[in-house]
């Protein structure tokens, strides 16, 4: 289990950080000390996360040459071609984002009763699309995003997905699976922020 070495990433609760486009006018800055920050992908080039996950090669190509494995801490998938050192491997299927390889990691390693979620919207746009690395509309090439957040809801542990955005874009049976709620930014603020 690769977090026995970083015991100081086990807390309660947990942030996962996508790049929707939801997450844009939020600063992230704000959650440092709450609890552990999971970001994904290119999150590095604005802000470092306690935690950052990466999947595809170009990423992982991309986080060598700045080498960002060096200082801080990356997780990859297990098996993965490009190798990034010092990161940390793990082991799981099916999942087709790295939002999706988080939320598993962080029911199935970490185990928190709660992760908050910025930015994993569901919905077409990503804060990169058209950068180094990123194509145009990324999230609308992935057919069935949904249905992988929905599996990874399905699967152990019994951590609760707390969706913050502007709209709940995610599936209604994510709410069935009594795993996942949604709340806006306003809720977010009166609930984690202003009570810590």
């Amino acid at each position: 289990m690769p977090f026995r070495e970083r015991s100081d990433l086990i807390t309660d609760p947990v942030f996962l950080i996508g790049n929707g486009t939801s997450r844009k006018d939020f600063d992230l800055e704000r959650l440092r000390g709450i609890g552990t920050i999971i970001g994904c992908n290119a999150l590095y080039r604005e802000f470092t996360p306690d935690l950052l996950i990466a999947i595809d090669a170009k990423l992982l190509r991309e986080l060598n040459e700045a080498k960002y494995g060096e200082e801080n801490t990356v997780i990859i998938p297990r098996g993965r071609t490009v190798d990034v050192p010092k990161a940390l491997n793990w082991k799981t299927e099916r999942f087709n984002t790295s939002g999706c390889f988080g939320m598993k990691m962080i029911s199935q390693l970490m185990q928190p009763k709660k992760c908050y979620m910025l930015g994993m919207d569901s919905y077409p746009g990503n804060l990169y699309d058209g950068t180094e690395n990123y194509a145009i509309n990324t999230l609308v090439n992935f057919s069935g995003v949904s249905s992988y957040y929905l599996k990874a809801l399905q699967g152990p542990g019994d951590t609760v997905f707390i969706n913050v955005n502007a709209k709940d874009a995610w599936p209604a049976e994510a709410h069935q699976t009594g795993k996942y709620k949604y709340i806006t930014y306003k809720e977010f603020e009166d609930e984690v922020i202003c009570t810590e």
